[in-house]
C-alpha cells in the first residue's frame, strides 16, 4: 500500500484539474475534491499547499481581482476553506508558468517562484532567476543572480 500525505493528494488534485481545464482545485479533510476558484484559467500550474491545506498557491494568468489585464502569470492564493483569492504578484514580465508550479517552503513563510521580472532592483537584465515571495505578498528575495 502506498502512503501519501494530504499535501501530495492536494497537488494531485490540482494537476488533475489543470489536465481538464478546470480552475483550482483543494481536496478537503474527507479526501472530497472541490473547486476553490470560480474562474476558468487560461493557464495554471500545479500548486502546492501550506502544510496546514488552507492555502493554495499556484501561478495562473488569470485576472479574477482586476489587477492583472495583461494575463500575465503571475503567483495566486486560494484560501481553500472560503475560496477567496490573493494576488501575490504583479511583476511586468510575470512569473515563470513552471509545469510544477511553486513551491512552498517547509516552514509555510516562502513561495519559491522563478521570473525575468526585477521586482527588488537587482535583476535589471531580466534574466531567469529564483525568488521567494512571502505566503503573506509583504515581502520579496531575490535568491540567485545570472549575469
Amino acid at each position: 500500500m502506498i502512503s501519501i500525505t494530504p499535501r501530495q493528494v492536494v497537488r494531485l488534485a490540482i494537476g488533475i484539474a489543470v489536465l481538464w481545464g478546470c480552475s483550482t482545485t483543494a481536496v478537503d479533510a474527507a479526501g472530497r475534491v472541490f473547486q476553490i476558484g470560480g474562474l476558468r484559467a487560461t493557464a495554471t500550474t500545479l500548486g502546492d499547499t501550506d502544510d496546514a491545506g488552507a492555502s493554495v498557491y499556484a501561478i495562473s494568468s488569470t485576472d479574477p481581482l482586476g489587477s492583472n489585464p495583461r494575463l500575465l502569470p503571475q503567483l495566486f492564493r486560494w484560501d481553500a476553506g472560503t475560496g477567496a483569492v490573493e494576488q501575490l504578484t504583479a511583476w511586468g514580465r510575470g512569473v515563470r508558468p513552471d509545469p510544477s508550479g511553486p513551491s512552498v517552503s517547509d516552514d509555510g513563510v516562502w513561495v519559491a517562484v522563478a521570473s525575468s521580472s526585477d521586482p527588488v532592483g537587482a535583476n535589471p537584465g531580466q534574466s531567469e532567476e529564483l525568488f521567494l515571495v512571502a505566503t503573506d505578498g509583504a515581502e520579496v528575495r531575490q535568491l540567485t543572480a545570472i549575469a
